[in-house]
């Protein structure tokens, strides 16, 4: 399981790497959104799986992300080659997330539990039978009952991959994040707030003084005695 946990995380990292050759502001929001979807896995997501309860918030905002990136059209070949390495990244992340959603709720089959009753009953009947003496089947009951049931204890731990003590944890989330994503944090936020006042100006224009500046420079050169 925790290989299906680090492919999606590497697949996850791929994709916010692609989205750097779009163009803003989609960029900007693209990695906002897919930024937004992997804290929400770490924070949200985990503690959630680790109950037995299948996350859903992390579904609503990977369906935001994935409308966002196919309204995109490519304005030219270079764009549309790299919208379809991002959408090649896309379908990777979305399959690793349904395998890992879909062992939230599993475990060790019922079939194997019985199997693992029965041997331990068997090869304690077979103990009880041998000729030794008192204290010697006794010290060897208890070291072999002792180890039965070490093992069924660590069976059980294991038997939900995201479950208890011994499960799979976010970190290879939390290593994609804190090397891809969070130093761009400040960064990503202060470019889509400049592009978004940008946006409201308009195309740059001449205002104000800087014509009737030009204007007295030419002619205080123009008026210089030569």
């Amino acid at each position: 399981m925790s290989d299906i946990v680090n492919k999606e995380a590497s697949s996850v990292g791929a994709l916010f790497r692609d989205l750097r050759s779009y163009p803003q502001p989609r960029k900007s929001r693209l990695r906002d959104e897919l930024r937004d979807y992997t804290r929400n896995v770490i924070d949200r997501s985990w503690p959630e799986q680790q109950r037995g309860i299948v996350p859903k918030e992390e579904s609503h905002l990977m369906a935001k992300f994935i409308d966002d990136l196919l309204s995109f059209e490519p304005s030219n070949k270079s764009e549309e080659i790299l919208h379809g390495e991002a959408l090649y990244r896309l379908n990777s992340v979305i399959e690793l997330q349904r395998s890992r959603l879909a062992n939230v709720t599993t475990g060790i089959p019922t079939v194997f539990w019985w199997v693992v009753v029965i041997g331990a009953v068997i090869f304690v009947v077979l103990l009880a039978m041998l000729g030794m003496e008192i204290h010697v089947h006794l010290i060897l009951g208890a070291a072999v009952s002792l180890f039965l049931g070490l093992v069924i204890f660590l069976i059980a731990a294991m038997d939900n991959p995201f479950r208890g003590q011994v499960s799979v944890g976010p970190d290879a989330f939390e290593a994609i994040y804190a090397s891809l994503m969070k130093p761009n944090d400040a960064v990503s936020k202060s470019m889509a707030i400049l592009i978004a006042k940008a946006a409201k100006y308009g195309a740059p224009r001449w205002r104000g003084e800087t014509p009737s500046r030009a204007r007295m420079s030419l002619a205080f050169i123009s008026a210089r005695p030569r």
